[in-house]
């Protein structure tokens, strides 16, 4: 039986272990010039600074579900809609490119009508759920990680660890022209 190791991170436990592999996984994307993909759930509730500053920080792309959509800011000019039942084809092309090397699924219970059916465009080996909720875990049981945690803290913890400032983004594929 593996032990995991929590930590109180802002009144909130997450875990920790697993916080920094995610961290680690999305910096190896970076590098290697991959786009980081975040998906929006309906438990982002209180996180649309943080959701925006880590948008910023990775250079990601923002996605949303329907229940999701509610906290991303419709300014950000990184969001390309909704993705699941009556989305938009900028979120499912967004998917599709082949930059695309994770997707951080924040938040989201990963049900059918968030996954657009199930759809292995997002249900595949590049998604890293996270949810302070373990039992929705099992709706992605192909993820390569999966971080329990109260969102808003595991995006804190990523931000304070992000190792370069946004002035010094690595480069990536740059999605933005193939999709616009």
């Amino acid at each position: 039986v593996k032990q995991f190791e929590y930590e109180m991170i802002e009144r909130s436990l997450i875990n920790i272990s697993a916080a920094a592999r995610g961290m680690e996984i999305l910096c190896h994307n970076r590098e290697k010039g991959n786009t980081v993909i975040l998906l929006i759930g309906q438990d982002c509730q209180s996180s649309s600074g943080q959701i925006n500053a880590l948008a910023d920080a990775l250079d990601a792309m923002v996605i949303s579900t329907q229940g999701g959509k509610t906290w991303v800011d419709c300014w950000q000019p990184r969001y390309r809609g909704v993705f699941g039942f009556a989305g938009h084809t900028t979120a499912r092309e967004v998917l599709e490119h082949k930059a695309v090397g994770v997707v951080v699924a924040l938040g989201t219970k990963l049900g059918q009508w968030a996954t657009s059916g199930w759809d292995s465009r997002l249900l595949n080996d590049r998604l890293i759920h996270v949810h302070p909720v373990a039992e929705y875990f099992c709706r992605s049981a192909m993820a390569q990680l999966h971080i329990q945690g109260e969102v808003q803290s595991v995006i804190n913890y990523w931000l304070e660890n992000i190792p370069w400032s946004q002035g010094e983004l690595p480069e990536k594929d740059h999605i933005e022209r193939d999709i616009n």
